[in-house]
């Protein structure tokens, strides 16, 4: 391979360490090789020449000084050069970032590492927090991250999946020549440097958008990608370090800990300003992050089966485990073959019951694209599990049977402990999505709205009546139990799509989770009116009931 460099970058003349230096190093060498190969030796010529000697600002200066910027395509070519540089090096920086807290740990010698969730933990207890007052800060703690569609994170996932190649090819080339991998062949000499070539290749040859642009749905898969490829496995990780911390620091004791950490999304809610997040994409929007929950939780599923092989003939489980298989098996038919091959496992067909559930959960929501079907369609047929609550008791069947029969050990940690923490953190919700629309859009579906429910003369309009006017008329009718119109009405594009977004909201927090929409901002809010109207756009008749889901 090349030993040229693209711009021959040393992060070890600044100071920083030898370890970033020298994957900083190898990337910089083998993109230098692929863009040789790719655009040729001029094009690594003229970008090194521009990293060394461009200071200038004005564009005419800079033309003169380098004129092969005056073609396009070398142009266009030196942008994705640089651009993928800089994700090269973010890549680098979070290894960084890891590789020096794993340092940190390992040279503590034993104490807790600096702003560690062990840290936290023991210097509350070293502050005199007793046991109930550390429950109560426990039940107090929520965290919401907030996942937004900002034009910069805009990649498709093919780029996303190839970065993450390269993050993985960069970690394993710290490791040491004489780990036992037994996953790999004994003769390595060069092999992460070739993968990592591959996968620079693949890249630069991909394009970064799509070419007719980010849709709000590319938008949404997106995000979606983050919560199958990392979120979801880490917040488990964040519950491990706290029952470990507290095992630590209040010995004896056993602590509740919650599901503090709850992921919260605008992607396909915020419609501020945006009129493609039309009510459907909401509604997609929330039947994708069910359909990401599902597949996932049927993956945890599946590799737990691989576990839980444990023989009828040898482990006892509870009548409660016992009652829920005749149950299950009243909705639920296993094959000819799965009965021969697990009918002597309780564990596996259990969760064999499960999987079926599942399964049938995602087949139902095939049927929901539509928002505006009637509302018992949306009631799941068993076996499909209507709510995550469902799902999350027969986990619970399961920890207790395997807790009252000497397997606390499995209960207590390793994938069906993670997935016990998933389902309370995500649920069939996965992420709330915080829905945002501009004020003044509700007060115009009201111009139309209160002219049909002759609450106001068709002359007159809602939104240029005075302050007190508003108030007065907003809340006489938001004591006055009917509808506003009648259920089959529909007024203008602009009246429905704000309505519409109403029922999307309703029906979701009904038959899905009220976890799916917490919260709805209202942007540019000046007046009391502002949330009036809110409040009145989502009166439902005292009739609907609300559903209620973990």
């Amino acid at each position: 391979m090349s030993q040229r460099a693209f711009l021959s970058l040393s992060p070890l003349s600044c100071g920083l360490s030898e370890q970033l230096h020298n994957d900083v190093a190898l990337l910089d060498r083998l993109l230098c090789e692929l863009l040789e190969e790719q655009c040729g030796a001029e094009l690594v010529e003229l970008a090194r020449r521009l990293y060394q000697n461009s200071l200038t600002e004005d564009t005419d200066e800079l033309l003169e000084q380098f004129p092969e910027l005056k073609d396009p395509t070398t142009v266009e070519n030196l942008l994705r050069a640089y651009t993928m540089l800089f994700q090269l090096l973010n890549k680098v920086e979070q290894k960084e970032i890891i590789r020096v807290n794993r340092m940190r740990e390992a040279r503590s010698g034993g104490a807790a590492r600096p702003e560690s969730v062990r840290d936290a933990v023991l210097r509350l207890k070293g502050l005199g927090v007793e046991t109930g007052e550390m429950q109560g800060l426990l039940n107090d703690l929520d965290i919401n991250p907030t996942l937004t569609a900002h034009p910069t994170e805009a990649r498709r996932r093919a780029v996303l999946d190839k970065l993450q190649t390269i993050a993985e090819s960069l970690a394993e080339s710290a490791y040491p020549v004489d780990l036992p991998r037994v996953d790999r062949p004994l003769t390595e000499a060069g092999r992460v440097e070739k993968e990592l070539l591959r996968a620079l290749t693949a890249m630069w040859q991909t394009d970064e958008l799509r070419m007719g642009g980010m849709t709000v749905s590319d938008e949404v898969r997106n995000a979606l990608y983050f919560f199958r490829t990392t979120i979801m496995s880490a917040v488990p990780y964040l519950h491990d370090d706290f029952r470990a911390a507290l095992a630590e620091a209040y010995p004896g004791h056993t602590f509740q800990i919650p599901p503090f950490i709850k992921y919260r999304t605008w992607v396909g809610g915020d419609r501020d300003g945006n009129p493609n997040v039309t009510p459907d994409i909401t509604w997609q929007t929330i039947l994708s992050q069910k359909q990401v929950a599902l597949n996932i939780y049927l993956a945890r599923i599946a590799e737990i089966q691989r576990v839980f092989t444990q023989g009828g003939d040898l482990i006892d489980v509870t009548d409660e485990f016992e009652e829920s298989m005749k149950r299950d098996a009243e909705t639920v038919t296993l094959s000819p073959d799965q009965v021969r091959r697990f009918g002597e496992e309780p564990y596996v067909v259990k969760l064999l019951y499960i999987q079926a559930r599942l399964e049938a959960s995602l087949e139902q929501l095939a049927t929901l694209n539509d928002f505006r079907t009637e509302g018992p369609s949306f009631l799941a047929q068993p076996p499909a599990y209507q709510y995550s609550r469902q799902f999350l008791a027969d986990l619970r069947v399961i920890e207790r049977s395997l807790r009252e029969n000497h397997g606390s050990v499995l209960a207590d940690g390793g994938t069906f402990a993670h997935l016990l923490i998933q389902v309370q953190t995500f649920g069939f919700h996965l992420a709330s999505i915080d829905v945002r629309q501009h004020s003044d859009e509700h007060a115009r579906a009201l111009d139309e709205l209160l002219v049909e429910s002759h609450l106001l003369p068709p002359d007159k309009r809602y939104s240029e009546l005075p302050e007190g006017e508003k108030i007065a008329l907003l809340t006489q009718e938001l004591h006055n139990p009917r509808p506003l119109v009648r259920g089959n009405w529909r007024g203008s594009e602009t009246t429905q799509n704000v309505r519409e977004v109403f029922e999307v909201v309703h029906n979701a927090r009904q038959y899905i989770s009220q976890n799916t929409v917490m919260s709805y901002i209202i942007s540019m809010t000046h007046e009391v009116s502002d949330v009036l109207e809110v409040m009145l756009h989502t009166r439902r008749p005292l009739h609907s009931p609300e559903a209620h889901d973990t």
